[in-house]
């Protein structure tokens, strides 16, 4: 159902009051919405700061005891899962069982969600402005103090940093 009269619409929008209404709604537009990004962009980088600011700390432990530590945390989640889905099929993992590779992955995985607070962090921008760049910020300075403790997990960190 048309409730306007196209002819006279038409008409209006050639007048020159409508042009000068329109000119000045969409400067008023564009001006609201520069101040909107110049906000945004503001809170990005407050957000920003204060992810670099937080002190990431990583326990150096001996290799020994961080793979079995991994693999006790691996095995003790499979656990869980299992649990979780109403049946046991899990058969304990070792670390004289595991895949080097493997092994790796489950030891990142383990000082990033049992030995830092990447899990908080990662909360605690949730529903804020600029939360995808912050996500990746968390990573990238988590996995990063991993290496400093553990060159040899560098690998697998790089592998993670870049397909989560």
């Amino acid at each position: 159902m048309r409730l306007y009269d196209l002819p006279r619409v038409e008409a209006a929008e050639r007048g020159e009051q409508w042009r000068t209404w329109f000119d000045k709604t969409r400067e008023r537009r564009a001006k609201a919405s520069a101040q909107q990004s110049e906000r945004m962009n503001a809170s990005r980088a407050e957000l920003t700061a204060q992810i670099n600011a937080v002190e990431i700390r990583i326990p150096r432990l001996a290799k020994d005891t961080l793979f079995g530590v991994a693999v006790a945390n691996r095995n003790a989640q499979s656990e869980w899962h299992a649990a979780e889905r109403g049946y046991y099929n899990h058969d304990p993992a070792t670390v004289a069982s595991a895949d080097p590779a493997v092994l790796e992955r489950w030891a990142v995985n383990y000082l990033r969600h049992v030995e830092t607070d990447y899990d908080r962090l990662l909360d605690s921008v949730t529903g804020r402005v600029g939360v995808t760049e912050a996500r990746q910020l968390i990573r990238e300075r988590v996995l990063h103090a991993i290496v400093g403790q553990y060159p040899y997990l560098a690998a697998e960190c790089a592998r993670q940093e870049i397909y989560h």
